[in-house]
């Protein structure tokens, strides 16, 4: 029959030639794809407004623990000299108010006990089998008082222990006692110095171990025993605590480095200076608070002109949102607000009283003169701006960053970052949820195609065996 294909014996037609999977594949994303750029597209704009949210709250966190971490380090704390200067160094703690002027007397030096033990030819030589033990306490004049808290230092000493063992035992002990053994005119001998203050005295107590049946062993720990009772022969150094006075107030302490809390100032004392008192006096460190005010004005400027850029009202990423124009008030306020609310009447209480000005479009600057004015006029009052206290510079400035960054307030950045950020976390389950249907779908597609496939194989193949047979009979006839 003319224009009827035919196949040669044993020929068997095909399937239908579909690649089944990636039809599957094609059919199922063409139901799907178009709903995940969508919601793609859609959370790409909420992450542009993510960042931007995230950036302002981190900038304003980290210009205000910036700021505080200047005022902490003690550079903006009052400069402090004494007078005459061989008597102690004096400084105050971070974030010290400017005091008055303190005069000083030191009557006595805060002191360790020093213990010179006996001699013995050599630092390896034997001190003997036995036990030696230290008890600590306080010192006064020839008594001592034992500290019921504090657990005698007991040492089991072996045949083989030597004055040098015995040092080394002592400091690896951790009982505030440094040893080590000194060799002079008429042998070695063992020194030990406690730490300063009348409560950190020691005695010392040996022991010999029990004979076995023999003689007491020779050498004996007992030859290192000592107490007060004993003379001050061995006693280079009585332990003592440091005498002073501070406007006239008699204060005691067991070492040479005093902190008097009221105002913050720290003395270390080098000599003493009865009859003769020394002077402290104290300055503010006005040149390195003016550099920390141009410094926070600059930092001000770059924060608010990202909040005029991020912000805007026609094209900025976060222009509606009600994180951003808290933001916005805030700086616009903080030139004016109060930072010093129980400042004296005439004295600086706001931050542009110290120069710090605003041009009305979320810039900032730094008016120098107006700051040397006011350190002129009251370096006290512009010293107490610069301390870690409830109000301050740092203070305004960390309650600005708190206010701003808060994330259980939907109305700061932080609750905007929060919102920004669950809304994410919600597209993105979304997202996978129609990656999971898309696939789900592509599977029931597949198996609903293979089986079609099935079917026309089947077909192709009772159309084979037809079209052989069609062939064979063709023959027959001719």
């Amino acid at each position: 029959m003319s224009g009827t294909p035919t196949v040669g014996p044993g020929a068997v037609r095909g399937g239908s030639g579909v690649d089944i999977n990636a039809l599957a594949a094609d059919l199922a994303a063409a139901r799907f794809t178009p709903r995940i750029k969508a919601l793609q597209g859609k959370s790409q704009a909420v992450s542009v407004k993510l960042d931007a949210a995230a950036n302002l709250r981190a900038k304003v966190a980290q210009l205000a623990a910036a700021f505080g971490e200047r005022v902490r380090a003690g550079a903006l704390a009052p400069q402090a000299s004494v007078t005459p200067p061989g008597v102690a160094t004096a400084s105050l703690l971070p974030g010290a108010v400017l005091p008055a002027p303190f005069t000083l007397e030191v009557h006595q030096l805060a002191c360790g006990q020093v213990w010179v033990g006996p001699p013995y030819d050599a630092p390896d030589a034997r001190v003997g089998a036995g036990q030696l033990e230290i008890a600590f306490g306080a010192v006064s004049g020839s008594a001592f008082d034992p500290d019921p808290e504090r657990a005698p230092l007991r040492l089991d000493l072996g045949p083989d222990d030597t004055l040098t063992t015995l040092a080394r035992r002592v400091e690896a002990a951790r009982v505030g006692l440094s040893a080590q053994v000194l060799q002079g005119e008429g042998g070695a001998r063992l020194v030990l110095k406690g730490p300063d203050g009348s409560a950190n005295g020691f005695v010392l107590r040996g022991s010999a171990a029990e004979p076995d049946g023999g003689p007491s062993p020779q050498p004996s720990p007992a030859a290192l025993s000592w107490a007060l009772a004993d003379g001050t022969a061995a006693l280079h150094q009585v332990a003592r605590d440091a005498q002073l006075s501070l406007d006239g107030v008699t204060i005691r302490h067991p070492s040479n480095r005093f902190t008097e809390p009221g105002s913050g100032l720290v003395l270390a004392l080098s000599s003493t200076s009865s009859g003769q008192p020394a002077t402290i006096t104290f300055a503010a460190a006005l040149p390195a608070m003016r550099e920390v005010m141009a410094d926070l004005a600059a930092a001000l400027d770059e924060v608010g002109r990202s909040v005029r850029d991020v912000a805007a009202p026609l094209g900025g990423p976060i222009g509606a949102d009600s994180g951003a124009r808290l933001l916005k008030r805030l700086l616009a306020d903080l030139p004016g607000s109060t930072v010093m609310p129980r400042a004296a009447e005439g004295a600086p209480r706001t931050l542009a009283d110290l120069g710090l000005a605003s041009d009305g479009n979320g810039g900032f600057a730094f008016e120098s003169h107006r700051f040397d004015r006011r350190a002129a006029e009251d370096p006290q009052a512009v010293a107490a701006f610069f301390t870690a206290g409830l109000h301050g510079a740092f203070a305004t400035l960390d309650r600005l960053a708190r206010t701003a960054g808060l994330s259980t307030d939907p109305g700061s950045l932080g609750g905007s970052v929060r919102r920004y950020e669950a809304q994410q976390a919600r597209m993105e389950l979304r997202r996978e949820t129609l990656l999971a249907q898309q696939e789900a779908l592509r599977q029931q597609l597949t198996r609903r195609l293979a089986r079609s496939e099935g079917m026309v194989r089947a077909s192709n193949s009772v159309l084979a065996q037809l079209e052989l047979q069609i062939g064979l009979a063709r023959g027959d006839r001719r």
